[in-house]
């Protein structure tokens, strides 16, 4: 006869039962291997779906208003296209001056202060002064920067105009491209070399060349459409257009007005044009 265990059962019956619970509790170290690798798989990419949230939603708000200003010149705070995280790779002396200028731009260089542009950056007084230690320094960082953009967007009409005459309607539409920040803060250019006038600021002059970058390229395409000792008197009175335009439409804030306006400068280049071509 088979023994029985003292509490019921045949021995024979038992020791397999014991087997596999034996099993089962060496099988634990396992399982819960496979659990905490499961878990740390989802969080994983539980983290990687975070970032490419994040980064989506960085890149959508790179619609930014600003693109060209009523000049042609690249508009303070961003670069046409650019993604917004991209700033975040620049360094911080170049976050500096990127903030200043759509300062600059929006609140005027006087009215902005170090601790405007150090709260627009995110950074601490210390680390601002360590790039600069004077606001002219900025401004004269923010005026080299802008120089270097409108150099750039010449070149790039120049590259994509077929004619000279395409090249000057293009800088006559940027009026009609960038009329919501016109209405709101002016010409970056006018607004920025008048109120350095104003204050008799030093830098003045270095902003000024702003000014004759695009009368010296407007006279150059006006000689190749056969304007010759006219093409510089043009191309001023052409910048004087559009300068009145954007004062203008600063104050009164008028979309009619700023369409009606530049269908006709687009009509006095024509009638510039017309005795020059039938020669």
């Amino acid at each position: 006869m088979e023994p029985r265990h003292p509490r019921g059962g045949h021995l024979g019956q038992l020791i397999p039962r014991k087997a596999r619970t034996a099993e089962r509790i060496a099988a634990i170290p396992q399982a819960t291997s496979r659990w905490n690798y499961g878990l740390g798989i989802m969080v994983a990419a539980a983290v990687l779906l975070a970032f490419v949230v994040v980064g989506a939603a960085l890149n959508a708000r790179i619609d930014d208003p600003r693109g060209t200003s009523s000049m042609g010149a690249v508009l303070p705070g961003a670069r046409p296209g650019e993604p917004v995280g991209a700033m975040l790779e620049q360094t911080t002396r170049e976050q500096i001056v990127r903030a200043a200028d759509g300062l600059f731009y929006r609140h005027g260089y006087e009215h902005t202060s170090f601790a405007d542009i150090a709260a627009a950056v995110a950074i601490s007084r210390g680390n601002f002064y360590h790039h600069f230690k004077t606001k002219d320094a900025i401004l004269d960082a923010v005026i080299s920067v802008r120089l270097a953009q409108t150099r750039e967007m010449l070149d790039r009409w120049e590259l994509d105009g077929t004619t000279p005459e395409a090249r000057i309607r293009s800088f006559i539409d940027i009026l009609i491209a960038n009329r919501a920040d016109i209405k709101r803060y002016g010409c970056p250019v006018g607004t920025l070399c008048s109120e350095l006038a104003k204050l008799g600021h030093p830098s003045r002059p270095e902003a000024n060349r702003l000014f004759t970058l695009f009368r010296v390229w407007l006279a150059r395409q006006l000689t190749l459409l056969g304007c010759g000792g006219d093409a510089d008197p043009l191309a001023m009175h052409l910048l004087a257009m559009s300068q009145g335009v954007a004062g203008l439409a600063s104050a009164f804030k008028d979309d009619a007005f700023i369409a009606a306006e530049v269908e006709r400068i687009h009509l006095w280049l024509t009638h510039q044009l017309k005795p020059r071509r039938r020669r």
